[in-house]
């Protein structure tokens, strides 16, 4: 939604579009997108794609999910979220798919979060279920924000010589010190995996030798 919403809405969704940013997850998030009804075959955008994007970020989020879900989770309509059971989901899930997948797990938790954002009433079971799910996803999301933004700045052009044609501003030294600050409290996380934790180690490295570059 963020991708869409800064570069606007094109007439196909290809993967090509997320790799900078999802990288091994775009194509997953294409066929997802499809699987929801949120684009047809050819990847042309549905109707529900447009105003998804319009309303991410904003105030009419929730109520623009609690719309759509319907739409994108039919065989779900009718049961009670606050009266059914993990086993009972799963169960649904099963059926509309016509095989017990081991990715259904993530499917289920997915939509548990959906319907949490739009402020659907469920149990407390579920809701805790939803807020792990939204929470592992916002702290993908800082990993994946933090790599795309230093793999570009590894990138940038040198001069000649090799060296730096320009310092970092007060303000990029700034938002320096900031990625630092949140890697560092990611590796206090307990939940995270030993991927996630080499990842976020290679990320501080890389920033402290930049920092100290730019202090000499």
């Amino acid at each position: 939604m963020r991708v869409l919403k800064d570069n606007g809405v094109p007439r196909r969704i290809e993967t090509r579009i997320f790799l900078p940013q999802l990288k091994d997850e775009a194509s997953r998030i294409v066929a997802g997108f499809y699987a929801l009804g949120w684009t047809d075959e050819a990847g042309r955008p549905s109707d529900d794609l447009p105003k998804l994007v319009g309303a991410f970020g904003d105030e009419s989020w929730a109520s623009t999910l609690a719309e759509i879900i319907p739409r994108a989770y039919p065989f779900l309509q009718g049961h009670d979220l606050e009266g059914m059971s993990n086993p009972q989901l799963r169960d649904e899930f099963i059926s509309h798919v016509g095989r017990d997948a081991a990715s259904l797990r993530n499917a289920e938790t997915f939509f548990l979060c959906l319907a949490s954002e739009a402020g659907l009433p469920m149990s407390e079971g579920f809701s805790q279920r939803a807020a792990r799910g939204i929470a592992e996803a916002k702290k993908w999301m800082r990993l994946a924000e933090l790599e795309t933004s230093d793999e570009q700045e590894m990138k940038a052009p040198e001069s000649a010589q090799g060296v730096r044609t320009a310092s970092l501003s007060s303000g990029e030294i700034g938002r320096l010190a900031s990625q630092i600050v949140d890697l560092t409290a990611l590796l206090s996380e307990g939940d995270m995996t030993d991927r996630e934790k080499e990842a976020v180690v290679i990320l501080l490295s890389y920033l402290g030798r930049k920092g100290k570059r730019e202090v000499q």
